[in-house]
């Protein structure tokens, strides 16, 4: 889980660069791993906290993905708040957001850069859509 601005700095020294405004900045929960039966648990995913979406979107990306459906920690611990990364990211930054990403393959890799492109469907008055993204190398 990227909690706060420690793990986000951790995380850039790791990369070695700094994130541009057209960068694409993902995150892999990987909790497959931690679970001794191999399965996930949807209801809990671990993900993005709110202190780490406000250093992510300080870092100006154009979009952040996750290989879980919600991108942040869900529920939130703060029961008076309801998703409160996709505020920040969304409505605050106007960072799009995409879930469900299939990291496994570029992270045994250890491919941190690649061009990205991805084609959503052309629904008029739409928040949201299914899309084919790509990593290219």
């Amino acid at each position: 889980m990227l909690q706060d601005q420690r793990d986000g700095d951790a995380l850039r020294l790791h990369q070695a660069r700094r994130a541009e405004r057209t960068d694409v900045l993902r995150a892999r929960r990987a909790d497959r791993r931690c679970r001794p039966e191999g399965r996930r648990d949807a209801r809990r995913p671990p993900g993005v906290g709110v202190a780490a979406a406000e250093w992510l979107a300080k870092q100006d990306p154009q979009l952040v993905g996750s290989d879980n459906w919600p991108v942040e920690v869900a529920p939130n611990p703060d029961k008076d708040l309801s998703l409160p990364v996709h505020q920040i990211f969304l409505v605050v930054n106007g960072i799009h957001i995409l879930e469900n990403l299939k990291l496994d393959e570029l992270v045994a890799k250890r491919v941190y850069e690649f061009a990205f492109t991805m084609q959503p469907l052309k629904i008029y008055g739409a928040s949201g859509s299914s899309v084919a993204p790509a990593a290219i190398r």
